[in-house]
Order: C-alpha cells, then sequence, then structure tokens
C-alpha cells in the first residue's frame, strides 16, 4: 500500500512542472487572443451558440492521444 502512495507522489511531483508550464502557455494565449475573441463572440450575434455548438462537436483528444503515447513510451 506505501508503495502505491509513493508513486502516487513521486508521479504528481513530476507532472507539476508541465501543468504549470501549459497554464502558463493557455494564459499567454487567452491574453493575447482575447480581444479578438470578444469581437468575434459579439459579431457571430444570434448564431454565436450555433457556431459554438458546431465547433463543440469536433474532437479535440489530440493532445490526449499524444500524452497517451507518451506514458506507454516511458514504461
Amino acid at each position: 500500500m506505501s508503495e502505491v502512495i509513493l508513486d502516487t507522489l513521486i508521479d504528481s511531483i513530476k507532472l507539476v512542472p508541465f501543468l504549470f508550464l501549459t497554464y502558463l502557455a493557455m494564459e499567454y494565449l487567452e491574453h493575447k487572443a482575447g480581444e479578438k475573441t470578444t469581437h468575434m463572440v459579439r459579431k457571430a450575434g444570434k448564431m454565436g451558440p450555433l457556431i459554438g455548438g458546431v465547433a463543440g462537436v469536433l474532437p479535440q483528444c489530440g493532445f490526449s492521444i499524444w500524452c497517451e503515447k507518451q506514458a506507454k513510451w516511458d514504461r
């Protein structure tokens, strides 16, 4: 049982720098695209929900697949 907890803590510690860098990248992108995004939402008007629904249908799982492959390679 203690090995499971220790491995969990070690994996969590390894993941923190990646999560921090990802957070910084997302904040940077959000800051850069903030006004453009607001303008696009206002411009969409009543079509906004339809556009958002269509965009939400597209799968965005490429990042998840990449992470899965990385995890398999690390084994």
